[in-house]
């Protein structure tokens, strides 16, 4: 009966025993699964880490483009802002040389009537000073209009005012 007893005993010992061996291959079995599963995540994280490896490089290389572009924008502005002062100094610059030639225009006008005037004076000074100087065509001049010279200038000037519209 002991003999059986202990054999009892040892049967559910072993089975205890192997209750506990199932029980360490079903962990065993996790373990390996969860070193799997580990393994994958290693790879994993490896993975995310050349990814954010490669995202960081390529934030840097946008923020060099950024600072670049940024500097072309600041460029860009500068060259806008000098092209706008060149037009409005190119205006003033256009404004003032037609204002310039303007007034030498009217200068040089004035210049010229001025030298007719004093052309025609001289002329007529000639022309004066020859009737006053010659008798003869003073005499002549004075049968064919009944005039002195300088009388028959004076009408005929007044005469073609007048024939002209500028009246008196």
């Amino acid at each position: 009966f002991g003999w059986w007893l202990a054999a009892l005993v040892l049967l559910f010992f072993i089975l205890f025993l192997f209750d506990d061996v199932e029980e360490l291959n079903n962990l065993r079995e996790k373990i390996q699964s969860s070193e799997k599963r580990l393994s994958s995540l290693k790879g994993e994280i490896e993975k995310l880490k050349r990814e954010l490896q490669r995202l960081e490089e390529k934030k840097k290389d946008l923020e060099t483009d950024i600072d670049y572009l940024e500097h072309e924008k600041t460029v860009v502005w500068d060259d806008l802002e000098d092209l706008k002062e060149q037009r409005r100094n190119l205006s003033l610059y256009i404004e003032e040389t037609l204002k310039r030639a303007y007034e030498k225009g009217k200068e040089k006008g004035y210049r010229s009537v001025l030298d007719e005037l004093r052309s025609l004076r001289v002329q007529k000074s000639i022309i004066l000073d020859l009737f006053d100087k010659n008798k003869e065509l003073k005499e002549l001049l004075k049968k064919v209009t009944g005039k002195t010279i300088r009388q028959y200038l004076e009408q005929e000037k007044k005469r073609r005012l007048k024939s002209e519209g500028y009246g008196e």
